[in-house]
């Protein structure tokens, strides 16, 4: 979330974009609210939004950029997905946002 200031808010704009590398290489994602849920294929890139506020009267303000570190796993799950992989498991249900599950083989 950002807070906005000039007057009323309007309608404001949202430019997510992930990189591998954090500096270059900015892919945009399909995703222009002002939230964007993570996903595995985040793991290892950078993620960033750019924000063009609007006031009520359509007026825009200069964009800002707006960063995160890296996305990675955290400890916890990095130790259960070692311990599958460990146990001999080669493939693992996992369910979309909509809620489906596809099996995801690492063969």
């Amino acid at each position: 979330k950002y807070l906005y200031s000039g007057g009323f808010k309007g309608e404001s704009t949202f430019e997510w974009m992930r990189s591998v590398t954090g500096t270059q290489d900015w892919q945009e994602l399909d995703c222009k609210g002002d939230s964007y849920l993570a996903t595995a294929d985040d793991l290892n890139h950078w993620l960033r939004c750019m924000v063009t506020p609007a006031n009520d009267k359509g007026v825009k303000g200069e964009p800002v950029v707006v960063a995160n570190e890296q996305v990675v796993l955290s400890a916890k799950w990095k130790n259960e997905l070692w311990k599958f992989l460990i146990e001999g498991q080669k493939a693992f249900n996992v369910l979309d946002l909509s809620g489906e599950a596809h099996l995801l083989s690492l063969l």
